[in-house]
Formats: structure tokens, sequence, C-alpha cells
């Protein structure tokens, strides 16, 4: 599954509407869902993708990724994950209700909820690869401007990403 530009072949449109491991729910502009498997042992595929798949029996397969509009990652402690594309809007949740909802641009200037988690995610990233020592009280966004809630240390890191610290 190649995301290099290739000519459709015949191959059927389809959006990724879910995804569960390496089996993908997707939507044909017709409306009907197929469940459709990548080739090969590693899947790029996202919610949201826009793709281009071959029927097999009452499956699909797989073979090539249109250009994603952009990416939403996830990240732990352990691994980052992309996990949605195409986004028209975000919508932030906290208890099961929206706190905040549009696109980057607008939620990032805004600087609420959203941009405390994104300003906090940049930050940890840069701040991880720090030696022992380094980086005394360096602001969330990593490069010491100021920021809400900027005191938090390069060796409390994994503490914000638990949720132990805001």
């Amino acid at each position: 599954m190649s995301k290099a530009s290739i000519p459709d072949g015949g191959l059927d449109l389809g959006l990724v509407v879910a995804g569960y491991g390496r089996h993908y729910i997707v939507e044909t502009p017709e409306g009907r869902r197929v469940i459709c498997h990548p080739r090969g042992k590693k899947s790029e595929c996202v919610v949201g993708d826009r793709l281009r798949w071959q029927p097999a029996g009452d499956e699909g397969v797989i073979e090539h990724i249109e250009p994603r509009r952009n990416l939403l990652f996830r990240q732990d402690e352990w691994k980052t994950k992309a996990f949605a594309a195409n986004l028209d809007q975000i919508m932030v949740m906290e208890q099961g209700q929206i706190v905040e909802r549009g696109t980057h641009a607008q939620l990032y200037a805004a600087r609420g909820r959203y941009y405390d988690l994104y300003t906090r995610q940049h930050g940890v990233e840069e701040n991880l690869f720090l030696a022992p020592g380094e980086g005394d009280a360096v602001g969330v966004n990593g490069n010491g401007a100021d920021a809400k809630n900027a005191d938090v240390k390069a060796g409390d890191a994994l503490r914000v990403l638990r949720g132990e610290m805001r």
C-alpha cells in the first residue's frame, strides 16, 4: 500500500469510517460499508482516510491511501499513534461533555484546554531529549516562552503525560 500517486486501475474509492486492528470499515460513495484489510503486515490507515480498494469476495483489500489534508496523533509514554485524518473540526471533551470545538488554528488561538494539551505535548516531546540536569524550568511549549502553567520542569514530563500535573 503506497502513498505515492498511482493510477486508480479500476479500484473503488472509499472512506475509512472505523478501524479495528487490521480490519477497517470502508464506506463507498454510494453509502455501502465493506470490511477491508491492508496488504502486508503493517497498516497506515486511520479513520478519515480516503483510499482506493479492490473487492475480494464480500470484503476488500486496501491498495492505496489518498493524500491527507491533516493527521491527528495521540501519544502516551511508550508510543505515538496516528488515529484520525482529514479532520474538519476538533472537539475537546471532558467528562463526556464537549468543552471546545473548532479547527486547530481556532482552538490554538483561543488558548483554552486544547492549547494546554497541545503545548504540553510538544513541550514534553522536546524536553524528553534533555540530559539529566539540563533544562531547568522550561515553559510547556519547550522554548522558554511563557505559556499557561509554564512551570513544568523537564523531569516532570511523565507526570504531565499521566495527568498527575496540570
